[in-house]
Formats: structure tokens, C-alpha cells, sequence
């Protein structure tokens, strides 16, 4: 990931009013492991109850499963997450 993409996810993320990036290190269950991850999470005085996502995020976040081979069973528990445009129909 260059600079120009991490400046990029940390907008989309809402870094620094929303969100900060955090390092950490990711251990799967077949002993491989990841060090320095970047990951996202709320910032502690900005936390609500869950909201519904945007259709467009939650797209984004069904086609990079689909892009990195996730199993089907996440996939189709991301398809059925709620959304705003849902909520208001």
C-alpha cells in the first residue's frame, strides 16, 4: 500500500474524527501470521449504537470479499447487513 492509498483509506475511514489506525498483528488458524495490520477503530467519545451502513460501503465491503476469495457463508452474511437506504423505505 503506498502513502497516496493509506491518505486515501484514512478519509474514507473518517481519520481523525471517527476513526484511528491502529497496528496490530493477525494470527490465523493455521499458525500464519500477519504483523502490523492497519486497522480502524472508533474513537472512544464517537461511539453510537450500530448504524446501517451506506449501500455504497456495504458493495465495497462485498467486493473485496468476493475479490479475496472469502468463503460464501461471510459473503452472505455482509449481503444481509442493513442499510440506511433500507431503513428509510
Amino acid at each position: 500500500m503506498t502513502e497516496d492509498d493509506l491518505i486515501t483509506l484514512d478519509k474514507k475511514e473518517g481519520l481523525p474524527d471517527a476513526y484511528k489506525r491502529i497496528m496490530v498483528e493477525i494470527a490465523l488458524e493455521d499458525d500464519v501470521t500477519f504483523q502490523d495490520v492497519i486497522t480502524y477503530i472508533a474513537c472512544e467519545d464517537r461511539l453510537v449504537p450500530f448504524s446501517p451502513l451506506v449501500e455504497a460501503y456495504k458493495q465495497d465491503l462485498i467486493d473485496g470479499a468476493v475479490a479475496n476469495n472469502l468463503s460464501q457463508e461471510w459473503i452472505e452474511m455482509l449481503k444481509a447487513l442493513p442499510t440506511q437506504e433500507e431503513k428509510k423505505s
